[in-house]
């Protein structure tokens, strides 16, 4: 039992190391739209970090408008582009 909780460890962790890094300002963009409780679904978002904290990871609509949050962020697929420096 333990061998095979180890193997999925590490697995998981392989996974999120695969997992591009999320940095202020970049944009994510979804294989599928998620949907919100306010009503609406965006495919594509920007990454708005506060600062001084860091895990405190928002997300905005290009085209402007509120701040979202997405807690299983982990279990959607994604891509990240406009990487900024």
């Amino acid at each position: 039992h333990a061998l095979a909780w180890r193997a999925r460890c590490r697995a998981a962790v392989a996974a999120r190391a695969d997992r591009p890094r999320l940095r202020n300002g970049v944009t994510i963009v979804f294989d599928e739209p998620i949907a919100f409780t306010d009503g609406s679904a965006h495919a594509r978002l920007e990454v708005v970090i506060e600062p001084g904290r860091p895990r405190a990871v928002r997300f905005r609509p290009l085209g402007g408008g509120g701040l979202y949050r997405i807690g299983n962020l982990h279990r959607h697929r994604y891509a990240v582009e406009g990487v900024v420096t």
